[in-house]
């Protein structure tokens, strides 16, 4: 008997694991976690304590008093296992929410960094620009484009140091993005200097070319930042709304 339960018991972990996942659909990462830990903490707990306790009562001849004590130890060792899946199930639940947090903060930042950067046709204002830099070359009062500078990303700053509850794949895309959105604010700055303005028109002209490509790619890396971000909210396949601007700029 104790050998058949000591098999039926993981064989029920393994059968409500999987009604869990037909009922609910896609399981979360944390919650397969817990699961497996869980199971595992149980299964290796039955040899240890439940196996010697039913031996003692229900097949060795032991005096009542012994087998009242392997009761009360059974109990005991019953609470501390509730009480160690209870902490366990409440740390995961807690993480889990953080993660959620996070990750629908950064959504909004981001995407509200795409809607500024796609707000205007990028490669059809670009060469509009270069060329009234071309053109006025030479001139006593030439042409000094004047970017609009980028909002900091206030956000990212305050949720930085929850960033680790976010999974690898989806972190590395929302670092790209904010790489890449920070060279571009960088870039933006210089471009405004004194400097700058004081460069002929050829440079201008490569200069602005420069700050095409890093508008450009901190366009493209929010996209894939939002794709990935809504991936992990089980929001897959859902693509975030375009200005249509800038239909040749995709992730």
């Amino acid at each position: 008997m104790t050998a058949l339960w000591l098999l039926l018991y993981p064989a029920a972990v393994l059968v409500g694991y999987g009604v869990l996942r037909a009922r609910q659909g896609p399981v979360p990462r944390y919650l397969r976690s817990l699961v497996a830990r869980l199971s595992m903490a149980l299964v290796l707990l039955l040899p240890v304590i439940v196996g010697p306790v039913w031996v003692v009562i229900a097949v060795l001849d032991v005096p009542p008093d012994y087998r009242n004590g392997a009761v009360t130890g059974t109990l005991l060792a019953t609470g501390w296992v509730v009480t160690f899946i209870l902490s366990q199930y409440e740390g995961a639940r807690s993480r889990n929410q953080t993660r959620i947090d996070v990750l629908v903060a950064l959504q909004q930042e981001v995407f509200s960094c795409l809607e500024r950067l796609d707000a205007l046709p990028i490669r059809a204002e670009a060469e509009a620009v270069q060329a009234r830099i071309a053109a006025g070359a030479g001139d006593e009062t030439p042409y000094h484009p004047l970017p609009s500078t980028e909002t900091a990303p206030s956000v990212f700053d305050a949720v930085k140091g929850d960033m680790r509850v976010i999974d690898p794949d989806t972190l590395e895309e929302v670092l790209r993005f904010y790489a890449a959105y920070g060279h571009l604010r960088v870039f933006v700055e210089d471009f405004r200097s004194a400097d700058f303005r004081a460069m002929d028109a050829e440079r201008r002209i490569a200069a602005h070319m420069m700050l095409t490509q890093r508008r450009e790619g901190a366009l493209v890396w929010a996209l894939r930042a939002l794709v990935s971000i809504n991936a992990a909210l089980g929001l897959s396949g859902r693509m975030p709304p375009r200005s249509g601007l800038n239909p040749e700029i995709v992730p």
